[in-house]
Protein backbone atom coordinates (compact mmCIF):
# COMPACT_ATOMS: atom_id res chain seq x y z
CA UNK A 1 0.00 0.00 0.00
CA UNK A 2 2.78 2.43 0.97
CA UNK A 3 4.78 1.54 -2.15
CA UNK A 4 1.74 2.19 -4.32
CA UNK A 5 1.29 5.63 -2.76
CA UNK A 6 4.97 6.42 -3.33
CA UNK A 7 4.69 5.20 -6.92
CA UNK A 8 1.77 7.56 -7.54
CA UNK A 9 3.68 10.44 -5.91
CA UNK A 10 6.72 9.67 -8.07
CA UNK A 11 4.66 10.13 -11.24
CA UNK A 12 3.75 13.72 -10.38
CA UNK A 13 6.85 14.80 -8.48
CA UNK A 14 9.59 16.81 -10.25
CA UNK A 15 12.59 14.51 -10.80
CA UNK A 16 14.94 16.82 -8.94
CA UNK A 17 12.70 16.63 -5.89
CA UNK A 18 12.31 12.87 -6.14
CA UNK A 19 16.08 12.52 -6.32
CA UNK A 20 16.81 14.96 -3.47
CA UNK A 21 16.92 12.46 -0.55
CA UNK A 22 19.09 10.13 -2.63
CA UNK A 23 21.44 13.00 -3.48
CA UNK A 24 21.71 13.95 0.19
CA UNK A 25 22.53 10.37 1.17
CA UNK A 26 25.03 10.11 -1.68
CA UNK A 27 26.85 13.33 -0.71
CA UNK A 28 27.01 12.50 2.99
CA UNK A 29 28.21 8.95 2.30
CA UNK A 30 30.92 10.21 -0.05
CA UNK A 31 32.11 12.71 2.57
CA UNK A 32 32.29 10.08 5.29
CA UNK A 33 34.14 7.65 3.04
CA UNK A 34 36.79 10.27 2.38
CA UNK A 35 37.20 10.71 6.14
CA UNK A 36 37.33 6.98 6.93
CA UNK A 37 39.23 5.50 4.00
CA UNK A 38 42.05 7.37 2.32
CA UNK A 39 42.41 7.17 -1.47
CA UNK A 40 38.89 5.80 -1.85
CA UNK A 41 36.06 6.84 -4.13
CA UNK A 42 32.34 6.19 -3.63
CA UNK A 43 29.65 6.52 -6.30
CA UNK A 44 26.10 5.39 -7.02
CA UNK A 45 24.94 2.80 -9.55
CA UNK A 46 21.80 1.05 -10.79
CA UNK A 47 18.38 2.72 -10.91
CA UNK A 48 19.14 6.03 -9.15
CA UNK A 49 22.25 6.53 -11.25
CA UNK A 50 20.40 5.61 -14.45
CA UNK A 51 17.39 7.79 -13.63
CA UNK A 52 14.89 4.91 -13.58
CA UNK A 53 14.30 4.96 -9.83
CA UNK A 54 10.95 5.23 -8.04
CA UNK A 55 10.88 7.76 -5.20
CA UNK A 56 10.94 6.09 -1.79
CA UNK A 57 10.86 2.59 -3.30
CA UNK A 58 14.19 2.18 -5.08
CA UNK A 59 17.36 1.44 -3.15
CA UNK A 60 20.47 3.59 -3.43
CA UNK A 61 23.15 1.10 -4.49
CA UNK A 62 26.79 2.08 -4.09
CA UNK A 63 30.23 1.20 -5.42
CA UNK A 64 33.39 1.80 -3.38
CA UNK A 65 36.78 1.76 -5.11
CA UNK A 66 39.92 1.72 -2.97
CA UNK A 67 43.62 1.82 -3.76
CA UNK A 68 44.37 -0.83 -1.13
CA UNK A 69 42.53 -3.25 1.10
CA UNK A 70 40.56 -1.53 3.86
CA UNK A 71 39.32 -2.54 7.29
CA UNK A 72 36.18 -4.58 6.57
CA UNK A 73 34.83 -4.21 10.11
CA UNK A 74 35.10 -0.45 9.77
CA UNK A 75 33.27 -0.55 6.44
CA UNK A 76 30.43 -2.65 7.89
CA UNK A 77 30.07 -0.23 10.80
CA UNK A 78 29.96 2.71 8.38
CA UNK A 79 27.17 1.05 6.36
CA UNK A 80 25.22 0.15 9.48
CA UNK A 81 25.29 3.75 10.69
CA UNK A 82 24.41 5.14 7.28
CA UNK A 83 21.41 2.83 6.90
CA UNK A 84 20.03 4.12 10.18
CA UNK A 85 19.96 7.60 8.64
CA UNK A 86 19.03 6.55 5.13
CA UNK A 87 16.87 3.38 5.22
CA UNK A 88 16.81 3.21 1.42
CA UNK A 89 20.57 2.64 1.28
CA UNK A 90 21.11 -0.56 -0.69
CA UNK A 91 24.00 -2.84 -1.53
CA UNK A 92 27.61 -1.68 -1.67
CA UNK A 93 30.07 -3.34 -4.06
CA UNK A 94 33.70 -3.13 -2.96
CA UNK A 95 36.58 -3.05 -5.47
CA UNK A 96 40.32 -2.66 -5.11
CA UNK A 97 41.86 -0.75 -8.01
CA UNK A 98 44.63 -3.37 -8.25
CA UNK A 99 42.02 -6.09 -8.85
CA UNK A 100 40.05 -4.42 -11.66
CA UNK A 101 41.83 -6.20 -14.51
CA UNK A 102 41.43 -9.71 -13.10
CA UNK A 103 37.84 -9.19 -11.93
CA UNK A 104 36.86 -7.78 -15.36
CA UNK A 105 36.96 -11.35 -16.72
CA UNK A 106 34.15 -12.43 -14.40
CA UNK A 107 31.67 -9.54 -14.29
CA UNK A 108 28.48 -9.88 -16.35
CA UNK A 109 28.40 -7.49 -19.31
CA UNK A 110 24.87 -6.21 -18.62
CA UNK A 111 25.30 -5.96 -14.88
CA UNK A 112 28.43 -3.90 -15.51
CA UNK A 113 26.40 -1.51 -17.70
CA UNK A 114 24.29 -0.64 -14.66
CA UNK A 115 27.42 0.87 -13.12
CA UNK A 116 28.54 3.47 -15.74
CA UNK A 117 31.53 4.79 -13.77
CA UNK A 118 32.88 1.29 -13.20
CA UNK A 119 32.35 0.53 -16.91
CA UNK A 120 34.72 3.36 -17.77
CA UNK A 121 37.40 2.12 -15.37
CA UNK A 122 37.31 -1.63 -15.87
CA UNK A 123 38.75 -3.41 -18.94
CA UNK A 124 36.08 -4.60 -21.38
CA UNK A 125 36.73 -8.34 -21.11
CA UNK A 126 33.03 -9.26 -20.88
CA UNK A 127 32.05 -8.00 -24.35
CA UNK A 128 32.84 -11.36 -25.98
CA UNK A 129 30.23 -12.99 -23.72
CA UNK A 130 27.39 -10.54 -24.49
CA UNK A 131 25.16 -13.23 -25.99
CA UNK A 132 25.29 -15.66 -23.08
CA UNK A 133 25.51 -12.84 -20.52
CA UNK A 134 22.03 -11.74 -21.62
CA UNK A 135 20.75 -15.19 -20.61
CA UNK A 136 22.64 -15.08 -17.31
CA UNK A 137 21.36 -11.58 -16.52
CA UNK A 138 17.75 -12.69 -17.00
CA UNK A 139 18.26 -15.92 -15.05
CA UNK A 140 19.70 -13.98 -12.11
CA UNK A 141 16.82 -11.50 -12.20
CA UNK A 142 14.32 -14.34 -12.28
CA UNK A 143 16.03 -15.97 -9.30
CA UNK A 144 16.19 -12.81 -7.19
CA UNK A 145 12.75 -11.34 -7.92
CA UNK A 146 10.34 -12.71 -5.32
CA UNK A 147 7.43 -10.63 -6.60
CA UNK A 148 7.43 -11.37 -10.31
CA UNK A 149 3.85 -12.66 -10.41
CA UNK A 150 2.16 -9.30 -10.06
CA UNK A 151 0.46 -6.63 -12.11
CA UNK A 152 2.01 -3.98 -9.86
CA UNK A 153 3.00 -0.95 -11.92
CA UNK A 154 6.24 -0.74 -9.94
CA UNK A 155 7.31 -4.28 -10.82
CA UNK A 156 6.18 -3.87 -14.43
CA UNK A 157 8.25 -0.72 -14.80
CA UNK A 158 11.31 -2.40 -13.31
CA UNK A 159 11.14 -5.41 -15.62
CA UNK A 160 10.44 -3.42 -18.76
CA UNK A 161 13.50 -1.29 -18.04
CA UNK A 162 15.63 -4.41 -17.63
CA UNK A 163 14.33 -5.80 -20.92
CA UNK A 164 14.95 -2.53 -22.74
CA UNK A 165 18.54 -2.63 -21.51
CA UNK A 166 18.81 -5.98 -23.31
CA UNK A 167 17.23 -4.58 -26.47
CA UNK A 168 13.87 -6.30 -25.84
CA UNK A 169 10.86 -3.98 -26.20
CA UNK A 170 7.48 -5.23 -25.05
CA UNK A 171 4.44 -3.15 -24.10
CA UNK A 172 2.33 -6.01 -22.79
CA UNK A 173 1.92 -7.24 -19.23
CA UNK A 174 5.11 -8.90 -18.04
CA UNK A 175 5.01 -12.13 -16.02
CA UNK A 176 6.88 -15.40 -15.49
CA UNK A 177 5.46 -16.98 -18.61
CA UNK A 178 6.67 -14.12 -20.79
CA UNK A 179 10.16 -14.23 -19.24
CA UNK A 180 10.14 -17.99 -19.73
CA UNK A 181 9.27 -17.51 -23.41
CA UNK A 182 12.06 -14.94 -23.88
CA UNK A 183 14.62 -17.27 -22.32
CA UNK A 184 13.41 -20.25 -24.32
CA UNK A 185 14.27 -18.40 -27.54
CA UNK A 186 17.90 -18.75 -26.46
CA UNK A 187 17.47 -22.39 -25.43
CA UNK A 188 15.98 -23.72 -28.66
CA UNK A 189 18.84 -26.20 -29.09
CA UNK A 190 18.56 -27.48 -25.51
CA UNK A 191 15.26 -29.16 -24.62
CA UNK A 192 16.77 -30.07 -21.25
CA UNK A 193 17.27 -26.41 -20.33
CA UNK A 194 13.76 -25.58 -21.52
CA UNK A 195 12.33 -28.29 -19.27
CA UNK A 196 14.48 -27.16 -16.33
CA UNK A 197 13.39 -23.56 -16.81
CA UNK A 198 9.71 -24.48 -16.99
CA UNK A 199 10.06 -26.55 -13.84
CA UNK A 200 11.70 -23.63 -12.03
CA UNK A 201 9.12 -21.08 -13.21
CA UNK A 202 6.31 -23.27 -11.94
CA UNK A 203 8.04 -23.58 -8.58
CA UNK A 204 8.61 -19.82 -8.45
CA UNK A 205 4.87 -19.37 -8.29
CA UNK A 206 5.04 -21.02 -4.88
CA UNK A 207 6.88 -18.27 -2.99
CA UNK A 208 7.62 -20.60 -0.08
CA UNK A 209 9.76 -23.10 -1.95
CA UNK A 210 13.43 -23.45 -0.97
CA UNK A 211 16.19 -24.43 -3.39
CA UNK A 212 17.75 -27.09 -1.19
CA UNK A 213 14.47 -28.62 -0.05
CA UNK A 214 12.78 -29.02 -3.43
CA UNK A 215 13.22 -31.67 -6.09
CA UNK A 216 14.39 -29.86 -9.20
CA UNK A 217 15.04 -30.83 -12.81
CA UNK A 218 18.55 -32.36 -13.29
CA UNK A 219 19.53 -29.49 -15.60
CA UNK A 220 18.67 -26.92 -12.95
CA UNK A 221 22.29 -27.33 -11.85
CA UNK A 222 23.33 -25.88 -15.23
CA UNK A 223 21.02 -22.88 -14.94
CA UNK A 224 21.91 -22.17 -11.30
CA UNK A 225 25.11 -24.00 -10.28
CA UNK A 226 25.53 -21.74 -7.24
CA UNK A 227 22.14 -22.95 -5.95
CA UNK A 228 22.86 -26.66 -6.40
CA UNK A 229 25.29 -28.71 -4.37
CA UNK A 230 26.64 -30.74 -7.33
CA UNK A 231 27.44 -33.29 -4.63
CA UNK A 232 27.92 -36.33 -6.88
CA UNK A 233 31.57 -35.76 -7.76
CA UNK A 234 31.90 -39.18 -9.42
CA UNK A 235 29.22 -38.40 -12.01
CA UNK A 236 30.00 -34.69 -12.49
CA UNK A 237 32.57 -35.30 -15.30
CA UNK A 238 30.14 -37.68 -17.04
CA UNK A 239 27.26 -35.21 -16.78
CA UNK A 240 29.38 -32.27 -17.99
CA UNK A 241 30.72 -34.36 -20.84
CA UNK A 242 27.16 -34.64 -22.15
CA UNK A 243 26.54 -30.88 -22.14
CA UNK A 244 26.44 -28.81 -25.32
CA UNK A 245 28.79 -25.86 -25.81
CA UNK A 246 25.96 -23.43 -24.91
CA UNK A 247 25.11 -25.37 -21.74
CA UNK A 248 28.77 -25.36 -20.68
CA UNK A 249 29.06 -21.64 -21.36
CA UNK A 250 25.95 -20.88 -19.29
CA UNK A 251 27.40 -22.97 -16.47
CA UNK A 252 30.75 -21.17 -16.73
CA UNK A 253 29.31 -17.65 -16.79
CA UNK A 254 27.06 -18.39 -13.82
CA UNK A 255 30.13 -19.45 -11.85
CA UNK A 256 31.93 -16.32 -13.11
CA UNK A 257 29.09 -14.18 -11.70
CA UNK A 258 29.33 -16.02 -8.40
CA UNK A 259 33.07 -15.35 -8.15
CA UNK A 260 32.57 -11.69 -9.02
CA UNK A 261 29.65 -11.30 -6.62
CA UNK A 262 31.46 -12.86 -3.69
CA UNK A 263 34.49 -10.70 -4.44
CA UNK A 264 32.41 -7.49 -4.25
CA UNK A 265 30.73 -8.63 -1.01
CA UNK A 266 33.85 -10.08 0.64
CA UNK A 267 33.68 -7.55 3.47
CA UNK A 268 30.49 -9.28 4.71
CA UNK A 269 31.64 -12.87 4.27
CA UNK A 270 33.78 -15.16 6.36
CA UNK A 271 36.26 -17.64 4.95
CA UNK A 272 34.32 -20.51 6.50
CA UNK A 273 31.14 -19.47 4.66
CA UNK A 274 32.84 -19.27 1.27
CA UNK A 275 35.45 -22.03 1.30
CA UNK A 276 33.35 -25.17 0.78
CA UNK A 277 31.00 -23.44 -1.66
CA UNK A 278 33.79 -22.08 -3.85
CA UNK A 279 35.91 -25.23 -3.74
CA UNK A 280 32.91 -27.16 -5.04
CA UNK A 281 32.33 -24.67 -7.85
CA UNK A 282 36.02 -24.68 -8.78
CA UNK A 283 35.91 -28.46 -9.32
CA UNK A 284 33.21 -27.80 -11.92
CA UNK A 285 35.11 -24.83 -13.35
CA UNK A 286 38.15 -27.04 -13.92
CA UNK A 287 36.01 -29.28 -16.15
CA UNK A 288 34.53 -26.52 -18.34
CA UNK A 289 37.03 -23.63 -18.42
CA UNK A 290 40.29 -23.24 -20.33
CA UNK A 291 43.58 -23.41 -18.47
CA UNK A 292 43.93 -19.62 -18.64
CA UNK A 293 40.37 -19.08 -17.34
CA UNK A 294 40.94 -21.50 -14.50
CA UNK A 295 44.20 -19.74 -13.55
CA UNK A 296 42.37 -16.39 -13.43
CA UNK A 297 39.66 -17.91 -11.21
CA UNK A 298 42.34 -19.21 -8.86
CA UNK A 299 43.70 -15.67 -8.57
CA UNK A 300 40.28 -14.43 -7.46
CA UNK A 301 40.16 -17.20 -4.87
CA UNK A 302 43.57 -16.05 -3.69
CA UNK A 303 42.23 -12.52 -3.21
CA UNK A 304 39.40 -14.03 -1.14
CA UNK A 305 41.95 -15.92 0.96
CA UNK A 306 41.07 -19.39 -0.30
Amino acid sequence: MIKTILWKADQFMPRWLARLPYSMAELESQTKVQELFSLSTLWIRNSVCLGSFVFGVSDLDLTLLTDSEIDHARLKLFLKEQKKKWPFLGELNLYNRQHLEIISHFINHYEKERDPILSELIPDNSNKFKGVDKIIFLLRLLQSDKQLVTSSEIRQKKWKQHLEQLGIHDRGLFNEEKLQWILEQHFLDSPQLIEALRNFVQLKKNHDFKFFETELHPYFKVLYPHQDYWSDEVHNPIFIGQLSSLEKLILKRQIDWELWGLYTQRYWLTLENMKTHLERLMKLYFLIASGDEFAKAKKVLGILGI
